[in-house]
């Protein structure tokens, strides 16, 4: 009865205003993520996985005679197997090696800081004696043999505070998987029962949605798939070198792709800290790193043009600016979904321009 009343004066008040409503709706959206964003984490998260899901539906749809719904039950069955093979199988390989990662900081460090100093007499223009102590200096002012011992007890000593972290993560672990189904299962119902509040004529909506989709379809998929096929390739290459913390490094360097530029960069300084550490300033290390960067040129330069062919209008400042402000709000989920949200920002400004130029000439736009 309430969402009845809601929707009758909204439709009755605005539904021939469309840019007030996008606006109205833009606005709605930034304050549920501002102010609710930590406690509907597990329908964002459940909506992009169904987001996924429903491509790969779609897919079968198209070369199998079964009904949707017999091919929603059978991805999702797919999606489970990988969900229980990713927790009970992959995840214990990857805090292993963190937490060895962790136990071996001061070490690595160490290892680095003697590398650098054979560095500056190798090289002394290029890294001269001023750098090297500057460097050297930070190091040694901070305690790594006392962080990394304190691991295990600070564990200990926060028991109670990550009880409660690990009861929700459960809780997520069972509420993700079942809005999934539901998402998948009842896709067509929510679109519409969505729809019934939007106005009747909804043709600039519809311009935005319709320019909007093909670059947020290309994006979600895209960076699922680039995620995958850039650890893939990562592990591959830090395995035939045998290098240490192989899993956890390549996972990384596959998380990284969800921040463009600014996560390659990041990702790039543990990866140098263990190849040093590993294999010290030898041809085994240099291989190493050059079959790092090529991956990583393969992935700019062929895996983003295939993967990203409708987004690639967005201009490298752009996307970095994009990246700071939504992160800057939003956290992770900002950071994740700069790129669309700028492109939506970016649509929702031509359509209220081409509004304003309708009304202008006052001649009818169909944007249908």
């Amino acid at each position: 009865m309430i969402l009845k009343t809601i929707k009758d004066w909204y439709q009755n008040r605005y539904q021939n205003n469309e840019p007030i409503v996008f606006v109205g709706l833009m606005l709605f959206f930034y304050l549920v993520l501002t102010f609710l964003g930590d406690y509907i984490a597990p329908i964002l998260a459940a909506l992009v996985i169904a987001y996924l899901l429903d491509t790969l539906v779609n897919i079968l749809q198209k070369f199998t005679k079964l009904k949707r719904i017999v091919l929603v039950y059978i991805v999702y069955i797919l999606f489970l197997i990988a969900l229980l093979s990713l927790i009970f199988v992959l995840l214990p390989i990857i805090i292993n090696q963190l937490i060895d990662f962790v136990k071996q900081a001061s070490h690595i460090l160490s290892t680095l800081k003697t590398s650098l100093e054979e560095l500056s007499v190798k090289y002394p223009t290029i890294l001269t004696e001023d750098r090297i102590n500057s460097i050297v200096s930070w190091f040694d002012s901070i305690d790594w043999k006392k962080i990394s011992s304190n691991v295990g007890s600070f564990i200990l000593q926060n028991t109670a505070t990550t009880l409660p972290v690990l009861f929700s993560v459960l809780i997520y672990l069972f509420l993700v998987p079942l809005m999934v189904f539901y998402f998948l299962k009842d896709k067509e119902k929510m679109i519409n029962w969505f729809k019934s509040f939007l106005p009747e004529e909804n043709g600039a909506l519809y311009y935005v949605w319709n320019d909007l989709k093909p670059k947020l379809a290309d994006y979600v998929r895209g960076k699922a798939i680039e995620l995958i096929i850039v650890s893939t390739l990562t592990y591959v290459g830090f395995a035939y070198f045998n290098l240490n913390y192989a899993v956890l490094l390549a996972v990384g360097v596959g998380l990284s792709v969800i921040i463009p530029y600014v996560g390659m960069v990041i990702i790039t300084i543990p990866v140098i800290m263990v190849g040093i550490l590993q294999f010290g300033l030898n041809g085994t290390f240099v291989s190493m790193l050059i079959v790092f960067f090529v991956i990583q040129a393969l992935d700019g330069n062929l895996l983003v043009p295939l993967l990203f062919s409708e987004v690639l209008d967005m201009h490298p400042v752009g996307v970095v600016s994009a990246i700071l402000i939504f992160g800057g709000i939003w956290g992770l989920w900002g950071i994740f979904f700069a790129i669309p949200l700028g492109l939506l920002f970016i649509s929702g400004v031509n359509m209220l321009r081409n509004h304003l130029k309708g009304k202008k000439t006052q001649s009818d736009i169909n944007l249908c």
